[in-house]
């Protein structure tokens, strides 16, 4: 026997979590299907961070140093998986000589996350608007974690020794004999985590980025997209 389903012009919420409902069809007798991670935006599980536009972007660090990310994204302890996204860092002040950046995955025994001391909150908004939840896990600039072991963390992405005159010079002029490229615009680094490295971090994993600039700081601009659900999925 044939299954039947009712033909719908317009979207409609048919039940919640557990409720038997026919499934719906388009006027050609396609079964529409949502991309799951808009399915997530609405239901008010997917967040921006990032900073506003009359926001001082924090100084980055004049030597790597395991214990001071610039940037982190931060699972909570316990109750929620989070699923990064996508990140975007935007070089906004040049610094010293040859900047150093690193995105970097830090997860740990699942029973000792790294210790999170303490970090400067950055404005993080709910993607399907009007805070409708509010988020669970950090997303802080400047901050201070107890050191991380080899063993600990994974770099993701890295752009070492970057020219010194990347917004000065090499933005203003991108055919003056640079090689170098970090995207569109140049002083733009965009890394989109979904579909191309899936994450999930649980318990205190966290998302870092790491930047070094041996005289003066370097800065940037962040934005981080990322899902938050029950850790009752696992």
């Amino acid at each position: 026997m044939a299954s039947i389903f009712e033909v719908r012009d317009t979207s409609a919420k048919v039940g919640d979590a557990g409720a038997l409902v026919a499934a719906s069809i388009n006027k050609f007798g396609d079964v529409p299907v949502m991309d799951w991670q808009y399915n997530l935006m609405l239901q008010g599980r997917v967040f921006i961070g990032g900073a506003g536009i009359e926001a001082t972007d924090p100084d980055g660090e004049a030597a790597l140093n395991d214990t001071t990310p610039t940037y982190v994204l931060r699972a909570p302890d316990s109750g929620y998986v989070v699923v990064p996204l996508f990140v975007r860092l935007q070089l906004t002040s040049e610094g010293g000589a040859a900047p150093d950046a690193y995105l970097t995955l830090i997860n740990s025994n699942l029973d000792d996350p790294i210790v999170y001391t303490s970090g400067t909150a950055c404005t993080v908004l709910n993607a399907l608007g009007g805070q409708r939840n509010a988020h669970q896990s950090k997303f802080v600039s400047t901050v201070t974690i107890a050191a991380v072991t080899s063993a600990q963390n994974v770099v993701i992405w890295q752009a070492k020794d970057m020219p010194d005159n990347m917004l000065s010079v090499i933005a203003v002029d991108p055919d003056g004999g640079s090689t170098e490229s970090l995207g569109d615009p140049i002083s733009t680094i965009e890394i989109p985590l979904f579909p191309h490295i899936p994450i999930a971090l649980t318990k205190g994993g966290m998302l870092a980025f790491y930047t070094a600039t041996g005289t003066s700081d370097s800065k940037y601009r962040p934005t981080f997209v990322w899902a938050e659900l029950p850790d009752t999925i696992l």
